[in-house]
C-alpha cells in the first residue's frame, strides 16, 4: 500500500513512510507527507479539508495499524483463507427463512385467486435462481472468506453476510 499524496510505498520500519492517520477525519498519509503539509501546528487534511491539530508533533499521530498489518499479511502470504462450503438447510439461513416467510404471506394473499402451486411461489420468493434451486432445493453454495478481525461469506443464492469479529 502506498501514500496516495507522494505515491511512496509505507514502511513501518522507516519514520518518514510510516503510515499515520489524521486524528480528526481518519484519513492516512506518510508522516513525511504530513509534514510537509504542517502549518502552525495544523493540518487541513486534502481529501476532506477537515483541519487536524499537530500540537505535538506529527510523529504523536496514531499509526494505522490496519496498513501495516495488511501489508505484513501480503509479505508472509497469510492474507487470509478462502474455503468453499456446501450448506443443506443449516441454521445459518434461519434468519433468511424467517424473513422469506413475511413476504411470502404477503404474496400469498395477492395470489389467493391464482391456481398456481405452492412450489411456484417458493420459487418466486427464493433467493436461489430457478435453474440452481431446480438441481438441489435444500443445498446452497457457500464461500468463507477469513482474515484476521475481519470474515466474510457469501452465498450463491446471491445473500452477502458481513460479520465483523
Amino acid at each position: 500500500m502506498d501514500c496516495k499524496i507522494c505515491l511512496q510505498k509505507y514502511k513501518g520500519n522507516i519514520r518518514k513512510l510510516t503510515p499515520r492517520m489524521l486524528t480528526k477525519c481518519g484519513h492516512t498519509m506518510c508522516e513525511s507527507c504530513i509534514r510537509k503539509q504542517t502549518r502552525n501546528q495544523r493540518i487541513v487534511c486534502p481529501y476532506d479539508r477537515k483541519v487536524t491539530e499537530v500540537r505535538n508533533g506529527v510523529n504523536q499521530l496514531p499509526k494505522n495499524y490496519a496498513v501495516l498489518e495488511m501489508m505484513e499479511e501480503s509479505k508472509t502470504g497469510n492474507g487470509g483463507v478462502e474455503e468453499d462450503v456446501e450448506v443443506s438447510g443449516g441454521d445459518d439461513l434461519e434468519d433468511d427463512e424467517e424473513e422469506d416467510s413475511e413476504d411470502s404471506e404477503d404474496s400469498e394473499e395477492d395470489s389467493e385467486d391464482s391456481d398456481d402451486s405452492d412450489d411456484s411461489d417458493d420459487s418466486e420468493n427464493s433467493d436461489i435462481s430457478s435453474d440452481e434451486s431446480s438441481d438441489s432445493d435444500d443445498s446452497v453454495t457457500r464461500r468463507d472468506i477469513r482474515i484476521p478481525g475481519f470474515s466474510m461469506t457469501i452465498n450463491c443464492g446471491g445473500n452477502v453476510n458481513i460479520r465483523l469479529n
